[in-house]
């Protein structure tokens, strides 16, 4: 029986976490489109996304990029993200 229950843990724990990569491969997607279409907001929070390596690959200089398509778009968080890239050397030359 506990053999059994374990299985089926198992297998609830698995679909659990195949639906949070997929959400979150979708919540990027759309942010990505948002940002493409020119909304500032979701550039700075791509950029975010970036910098941290949350649910993308780590890469500061696309952080960079990202927080400055936001900062020309009018976010003052992507200003202040920018400015601190600057400020710590990072993703920067």
């Amino acid at each position: 029986m506990k053999k059994r229950q374990f299985i089926q843990l198992a297998f609830i724990s698995l679909i659990v976490i195949v639906s949070m990569v997929y959400y979150s491969q979708s919540k990027i997607n759309k942010i990505k489109k948002a940002c493409d279409g020119g909304d500032a907001k979701s550039c700075t929070e791509l950029g975010g996304m970036y910098y941290k390596g949350e649910g993308v690959s780590q890469d500061n200089a696309k952080a960079v990029q990202l927080f400055k398509k936001g900062c020309d778009g009018g976010n003052a968080l992507g200003c202040s993200n920018l400015g601190g890239m600057y400020y710590k050397s990072e993703g920067v030359s």
